[in-house]
């Protein structure tokens, strides 16, 4: 019986000798001479609407993140993959206390400008 690691090398030659280009050199999983496994082939992947779920944001947030280059994806064609990996790295790289805000008023509303809060009408209503 063949274990998952032997399906793979047996898919591998066949494939090589159906392949204009050698893969002697290559090892299945394997990127940049990881023979480890944990290459990209084996890397868990998601689709955009996946990732932006599983970090717990909205699309249009996700697509945001990807199109500014914070999360680097693998494209194929039309189809966007993030590696779940690359998320973990964009979460720990946010990840700390919170920075307090800029501090506004307790309405919420923004400050008025400061030509309005100077200005001889205001003075009149306080």
């Amino acid at each position: 019986m063949y274990g998952p690691l032997d399906k793979e090398t047996t898919a591998v030659k066949s494939v090589q000798k159906e392949c204009r280009f050698p893969l002697a050199n290559f090892t299945p999983g394997a990127v940049n001479g990881d023979a480890g496994g944990s290459g990209l082939l084996r890397a868990v992947k998601y689709t955009v609407p996946q990732a932006a779920k599983a970090m717990g944001i909205g699309e249009t947030k996700m697509r945001e993140i990807i199109r500014n280059g914070e999360v680097p994806v693998i494209r194929i064609s039309d189809k966007i993959l993030v590696l779940d990996r690359d998320l973990e790295s964009y979460l720990q790289g946010n990840y700390g206390a919170l920075k307090p805000l800029a501090t506004k008023p307790a309405n919420g509303l923004p400050p008025l400008p400061k030509h309005v809060r100077e200005s001889d009408l205001m003075r009149k209503a306080s």
